[in-house]
Order: structure tokens, then sequence, then C-alpha cells
């Protein structure tokens, strides 16, 4: 199954609440907000493809050459530079907007996995359908590498959590999937706006 995205469609959406709260029942701020990067890497056929440019993005597996072969999304939002210092995120949900999906593929678990270590969103961008990637360029992020070509990934695949802070199931029908608020999720985004470099 591939998830292809429009980049513009990616967002993620905040509840907040800050300053004095006078009643349980105080007006948060919802605000939108769209990836500060964005890039899909390839599990290598041909090593070293990315797509740090390009206009969707993969999460999932695809039929190639007789094999079946994943494709990971990675997404990072700048918080602070969105959020008051003061604020706490009480509700978020990002949305993705599905494209196309692979035929006659079964519906998929899609989850959210943090990531433990910087990657980069280079120039590289796939041609047609996007979905093979193009060759990676200096600062992209690879399946073997957070930036190309120098700095790798301790784990090929890329250094996450094992497990995921939400899952969505994600099927054949073209639209919006929501991967609904989860207080682990709460948790990872308030410490984010807290500590922008663990982010």
């Amino acid at each position: 199954m591939i998830l292809k995205t429009f980049k513009c469609a990616a967002f993620l959406g905040a509840l907040l609440g800050w300053g004095s709260v006078p009643t349980a029942h105080a007006a948060g701020h919802l605000v939108q907000l769209e990836p500060s990067q964005d890039n899909s890497i390839y599990e290598p056929v041909i090593d070293l493809m990315s797509n740090g440019s390009g206009i969707f993005l993969f999460a999932g597996r695809t039929g190639l050459d007789g094999g079946y072969k994943a494709r990971r999304a990675l997404l990072k939002y700048d918080l602070a530079a969105a959020l008051p210092a003061n604020a706490i995120i009480t509700y978020a949900e990002l949305s993705l907007y599905q494209s196309k999906a692979a035929p006659n593929s079964p519906p998929a678990e899609i989850g959210l996995h943090r990531l433990s270590a910087s990657w980069g969103e280079g120039p590289s961008n796939a041609t047609g359908a996007e979905g093979q990637g193009a060759p990676a360029e200096a600062g992209d992020a690879t399946w073997t590498h957070r930036f190309h070509p120098d700095t790798e990934w301790t784990t090929p695949g890329g250094d996450f959590e094992a497990a995921p802070t939400v899952i969505t199931t994600v099927g054949q029908t073209l639209g919006y999937y929501r991967w609904a608020c989860t207080q682990a999720l709460l948790l990872e985004l308030n410490d984010w706006l807290q500590a922008p470099e663990t982010n």
C-alpha cells in the first residue's frame, strides 16, 4: 500500500490553551501547521533514493520487482516557531490526504513513530509518480543516511521508537485520513514545545 500525500494538504491541528485560565471552559486557539520538513525514504532496491523536494510523500509497502519494499514518510513540525512558549497543547491530530492507493491492496495500519535523530530534506526531486524516488543529493535523508552523504542512521530505515504513538487504518478510499489525538501524542508535542532541541 502506498500513501501518497500532497504536502500542502498535510497539517497538524492543535488546540492550545495559554495565559490565565479562569475556568475549565476557557476557549482554546486552533492552529494548523504545515511541516517545516518532509521527505520520503525508500527501502533500497538501488540504495540512496530520496524525495526531499518532491510533491508527494509515501508510507507503506509497494510491490516492486516481485518483492515488497517499504516507503517511509518523514515529517517535522516546528512547534516552537508557531506557538507561544507558555502554550499547552490540549488536542492534536494529523491529517494527510491519500491521492493514490496500490491496486487491490488490503487496508493497512499506518503508525506514527517518534524519530530519535535529526534528518535532512535536500533538493532531490523524483519524477513521474515519484514512487521510485530520485538519487539523493547533499543533505537528503535516505534509507541509510540521515544526511547524505556523510551521516548515517544507526539503523537503516531510520532511528525511531518501535511503538507507534498513534495508528490509523488506511484503505483504498482516496481522501483525508486522520491520526487522532492520544495522550502519548500530546506528551510528545508538549515535550517538543518545551524543549525544541528534542524535536
